[in-house]
């Protein structure tokens, strides 16, 4: 289970000794832990992020309201980064996941919505930018990296899923399996 505290005072860690517009991050996510903390959270909320850590949430979604995968994905960003107000989905995701409804929405209330999209791009930045690409760089893994993805040779591959393995254990005591995209990789 994704534990926030935790990845907060991972978050809170890499922050310090940084500039004065880091210190305004930290403060974001004081605010997020807050609300976290405070919001109702019922079954749904693990659910979804179970789905979430599963690669499922947009599959489910899709299904559940009878459109594609790639429009569950648009209405997901729309709702998640989004000014807010109704959606053709917005009903639906609120009726299917009210406890993440009721974080995102007092979030975005007290500190805009522009700074929602803007914290959960930084913890993914820290992460994978600051964590995960220099522990690969480190065991000799050649790596890329693209937002919340990471590249490597197909020969390199396993390695590279063992390390972010190891280090998604540790700071979240959770295990990921990542899909290989190259089709020919068997």
């Amino acid at each position: 289970m994704f534990n926030f505290l935790e990845m907060n005072r991972y978050m809170k860690s890499e922050l310090v000794g940084k500039k004065q517009n880091v210190k305004a991050l930290g403060e974001l996510l004081e605010v997020l832990e807050s609300i976290v903390g405070k919001a109702k959270k019922g079954a749904d909320f693990d659910v979804f992020i179970s789905q979430c850590e599963n690669g499922t949430i947009y599959n489910n979604f899709a299904q559940a309201a009878g459109i594609t995968r790639q429009q569950a994905k648009a209405a997901f960003f729309h709702l998640l980064f989004g000014v807010g107000g109704q959606t053709p989905y917005s009903k639906l995701f609120e009726q299917i996941y009210p406890s993440i409804i009721n974080i995102i929405k007092p979030f975005k209330k007290q500190m805009g919505y522009e700074l929602f999209s803007v914290i959960l791009q930084k913890i993914e930045s820290i992460y994978f930018v600051k964590t995960i690409l220099p522990i690969c760089q480190y065991s000799n893994i050649p790596t890329l990296s693209k937002h919340d993805s990471l590249f490597t040779t197909e020969r390199n591959f396993k390695k590279m899923e063992s390390l972010f393995n190891e280090v998604m254990t540790k700071h979240f005591n959770k295990k990921f399996t990542k899909k290989n995209k190259n089709k020919n990789h068997k």
